[in-house]
């Protein structure tokens, strides 16, 4: 496919840069060049943990005059609002890891509108373990790609998207128009390479640094509890993601858009592995404990009601309950466990920052986040809230159970609990927040 030369990019610069990276690997194979200095090898690795486990469409086609694969981004790239056809773009690119006879991929952004950061991000790494893939074969691969048609998207791309992933080199003014938490990895097992603390702690004070620099720019910042708040809750999503996935390696990446009017900025943030889904692995907890009982009581509930089934155009089944009732404040695969680890309140803790801190006054600015695991899409848009409820041991547990009734006996609305076509194997966790000063004044004179 020919492309208007202004509007198109070839990724020479920074191939070179991820060459050099390529030929430090052939001097160790067990390491490559990272965010923390020197990290496992881990693209390779992207692509073992989800070739053949991932399901989607096909999108795009060959040209065979280049032998270059046309992969045209959708309008709506975000795991947030279109996950299905996002997926799809991942899914292909798994997929060409098997196929032969192609040179590389023509990544066509140009009627790209709308770009999340876990979307972006899933793409990058899946991408940078493909040219690692083929390269590993002796294969040398060409990345190469149209501009999107939108300036924000375009600008996305170079700062925070897959030309920044690859070492290409923004605007400065560009750049500077964000707060960036750039792509980040991390395994559960600390190598003798690393300095400092291990890989988990590292990224949690890393972002906690980068919420407090987003909360500086409208005048607020962290305190202790504010910290110790974040340290919870991120550190409860990558331990789960070390624990249950199967694959100890997660990733996170953050941004704040200065650009955007109306409010000090826009943020977003993505942490995700691969591996199991939320669901699979509820399904290897202790089925004598009374989660797993209270569980399996609630399915029956929902079979006997006749809740499971087609809504419309969406599904609800069997697996979007069980992941529901994963989130809910003191659910623990590890719970009831000799010597297991009771969490929960990190999440709890999550979602009700999540619902407050990140409004704006401006009602067109929604805060939205999602979890995406295995087949199952859970969508946080402030329509539900948790509601404290007690339960037969008299305790107050916090509930979201995304009905009026707030209860999880009843079904949740289709539009926030659902499953998708695709599998994704792992768990993807995106927010989007905004950093309002108006807002944040408002709830400081409340407290």
């Amino acid at each position: 496919m020919k492309a208007d030369c202004r509007n198109a990019f070839l990724i020479r610069h920074a191939l070179r840069k991820h060459e050099l990276v390529l030929r430090r690997i052939k001097r160790n194979k067990n390491s490559v060049a990272g965010s923390f200095g020197t990290v496992p090898k881990i693209p390779s690795r992207v692509i073992r943990a989800i070739s053949g486990r991932i399901s989607g469409k096909m999108v795009g086609n060959i040209d065979r005059a280049t032998e270059l694969w046309n992969l045209k981004i959708p309008k709506i790239f975000s795991i947030i609002e279109n996950p299905e056809e996002s997926l799809d773009v991942i899914y292909t690119l798994s997929s060409l890891s098997r196929r032969t006879g192609i040179a590389g991929i023509n990544f066509d952004h140009s009627e790209c509108e709308k770009m999340d950061l876990c979307a972006s991000a899933l793409l990058d790494v899946v991408t940078l373990g493909l040219d690692l893939e083929w390269n590993s074969r002796s294969k040398k691969s060409k990345l190469v790609g149209v501009y999107p048609n939108d300036p924000r998207i375009r600008k996305l791309l170079q700062c925070t998207g897959l030309l920044s992933n690859l070492g290409f080199r923004a605007n400065q003014e560009d750049i500077d128009s964000f707060i960036r938490m750039p792509l980040i990895c991390g395994r559960r097992k600390v190598s003798r390479l690393y300095l400092g603390g291990s890989d988990h702690v590292t990224a949690v004070q890393r972002l906690i640094e980068y919420l407090d620099n987003c909360f500086n720019v409208a005048g607020y910042t962290l305190n202790v509890n504010g910290q110790q708040m974040v340290g919870e809750w991120a550190g409860e999503i990558i331990s789960n993601a070390e624990e249950h996935s199967g694959e100890d390696t997660w990733w996170a990446s953050a941004y704040m858009d200065l650009s955007l009017k109306g409010v000090d900025g826009e943020c977003q943030l993505a942490i995700f592995s691969f591996g199991k889904s939320i669901y699979e692995t509820m399904l290897e907890s202790d089925p004598s404990t009374a989660q797993m009982k209270a569980i399996k009581a609630l399915v029956e509930l929902h079979n006997k009601r006749k809740f499971f089934g087609l809504f419309g155009a969406r599904n609800y089944h069997e697996c979007d309950l069980w992941t529901l009732y994963a989130l809910q404040e003191g659910v623990s695969r590890f719970k009831g466990l000799e010597g297991g680890v009771d969490r929960g309140t990190g999440t709890v803790a999550m979602i009700e920052t999540f619902q407050s801190l990140g409004c704006s006054v401006d009602a067109a600015m929604k805060p939205k986040m999602t979890i995406l695991s295995g087949t199952t899409q859970i969508v946080f848009d402030g329509k539900y809230s948790l509601k404290s409820v007690t339960t037969k041991e008299d305790q107050l547990q916090q509930i979201i159970s995304f009905n009026k009734e707030n209860d999880l006996g009843t079904a949740p609305d289709i539009a926030n609990v659902h499953s998708i076509r695709n599998h994704f194997p792992g768990t993807l966790i995106a927010f989007k927040f905004f950093i309002d000063r108006k807002n944040l004044d408002a709830k400081s004179r409340v407290e």
